[in-house]
């Protein structure tokens, strides 16, 4: 089968998960590849269409200057280990599948066959025109499946954890708070100034280096895999929760809040130290991952098995 994937070029869990889907299914003899980085037009129209052929090959220019830099050592690649087959053109043929995140507004490639995977709450919920009944819809956990969408709740969960970069590596003293704020970028309750480094944009290494120099880390955005890395790299990882809300409101069914804080009682920080070895004995990921790329394939030949092509819509996809 063949698969395009969706992505941005910035370093996020949601574009790790993907890239680690789409090398996995390659190594299985699938035609996988990732596609980056596009402003969307109207592919119907000529202009359109012209443009994005231009922005491709500003995009195969960036590609070979950014294999010659890192080569060099001059820039560092936070994918080095996700080195998937790339798409420069964003034009696909019927029997292509795009895998899309929930953050992508319709189907920008107009594709015939169409998987949405909600590595995140739904972001268009009260809009017809976001998503399509005919897409195939999973969910990275429950808590964010939206039910509409995907009432059977096909769950597809793959981690991906370089135990060479992230890893404790001092086992001294620590000192001082840092901070992360991703997806929590609009909460009202952000401070106007830190204590501390903000690590968001720093690159992996030196976002490694400060969990290992510092104490406290608080995270803005409670639903990123960065609260367990600074785990792992020693820190005190701490769940700024919204006010007026509770732990309850970030966890779904099944999910553990091992090594993580909600919040800065004394209880809970004790807790998440007291569970920090489950976190470490849990990152194996290998079997669990082979087992959810099983699922993905099984669920795939399902819905896009024969195909009606007539607006993108298989028999079963209406109905399953």
């Amino acid at each position: 089968m063949k698969f395009v994937f969706n992505t941005t070029r910035t370093y996020s869990g949601g574009n790790v998960v993907l890239r680690e889907l789409c090398l996995r299914l390659a190594k299985r003899g699938h035609d996988a590849r990732i596609i980056a980085d596009y402003t969307f037009d109207d592919l119907s129209h000529p202009t359109g269409r012209m443009v994005l052929v231009w922005k491709s090959l500003l995009n195969i220019g960036r590609d070979i200057a950014k294999w010659f830099l890192v080569k060099l050592g001059v820039r560092e690649d936070p994918f080095d280990s996700q080195q998937c087959r790339k798409k420069h053109f964003p034009f696909v043929g019927k029997d292509t599948i795009v895998v899309y995140q929930e953050g992508v507004y319709g189907n920008p490639f107009h594709a015939k066959r169409v998987v949405r995977w909600f590595l995140f709450h739904n972001r268009y919920p009260n809009d017809p025109e976001a998503y399509k009944p005919c897409d195939l819809v999973f969910s990275y956990r429950e808590f964010f499946n939206d039910y509409t969408l995907n009432p059977t709740c096909r769950l597809l969960s793959l981690n991906h954890f370089n135990s060479a970069l992230y890893r404790q590596t001092n086992f001294g003293e620590r000192s001082g708070n840092c901070y992360f704020i991703h997806k929590g970028w609009t909460r009202p309750d952000l401070p106007k100034e830190f204590d501390g480094p903000v690590i968001d944009y720093l690159t992996e290494k030196k976002k490694v280096e400060v969990l290992n120099r510092c104490k406290y880390f608080y995270s803005y955005d409670t639903q990123t895999f960065y609260n367990i890395i600074a785990t792992v790299c020693g820190c005190i990882s701490i769940v700024v929760m919204e006010p007026g809300k509770t732990k309850e409101d970030y966890l779904g069914k099944g999910d553990r809040d091992n090594g993580r804080a909600y919040g800065d009682s004394p209880e809970e920080i004790e807790r998440s130290l007291g569970t920090r070895d489950k976190v470490l004995k849990g990152l194996d990921y290998e079997e669990a991952n082979k087992r959810s790329v099983d699922y993905f394939l099984q669920e795939v030949g399902k819905r896009f098995g024969p195909m009606s092509y007539e607006e993108g819509c298989s028999p079963q996809g209406v109905t399953s």
